[in-house]
């Protein structure tokens, strides 16, 4: 079981472009905190292109469904700028895992970081950090068809 976790992801596109991706890369289910956008917003309709209908979206407290995961051994990638990440490029997922990404300003809350089994940060030559939509998807991608 592949899931998608969103840390108060505010803007209806972002949201909408994450759930026709993770559609696209065979996220089973999305858990989303209860500050992201409504995923019923016309906006995020319409960007999903018709994904939220084919893939369960969550609303949900992640410090819960987090450790929930875990009991599971379902192992939890934060994507995060921290000093204790791995490279996007050297992770080997495990068969089943949780990508979770946070808020276009301030990113994942250091509590659910703290919970995590690992600290991902995509690696890149300019700028430090990506729209969500965009560093989701390539996330998804990267973990979809890592060696393992």
């Amino acid at each position: 079981e592949n899931i998608l976790l969103l840390d108060n992801v505010q803007d209806p596109g972002n949201v909408g472009t994450i759930l026709r991706t993770a559609h696209s890369f065979g996220i089973d289910c999305i858990y989303m905190s209860k500050g992201c956008a409504d995923i019923y917003n016309p906006k995020t309709i319409q960007s999903s292109q018709g994904a939220l209908f084919y893939i369960p979206v969550i609303q949900t407290d992640l410090v819960e469904e987090i450790k929930k995961l875990q009991e599971r051994n379902i192992e939890v990638y934060a994507t995060a700028l921290h000093d204790k990440h791995k490279d996007l490029q050297d992770i080997k997922p495990s068969k089943k895992y949780a990508i979770l990404v946070g808020n276009e300003g301030q990113g994942v809350r250091k509590e659910l970081i703290d919970l995590s089994d690992h600290i991902v940060k995509i690696e890149m030559e300019t700028f430090e950090s990506l729209n969500v939509a965009i560093a989701t998807s390539i996330c998804m991608y990267t973990f979809k068809y890592a060696k393992r």
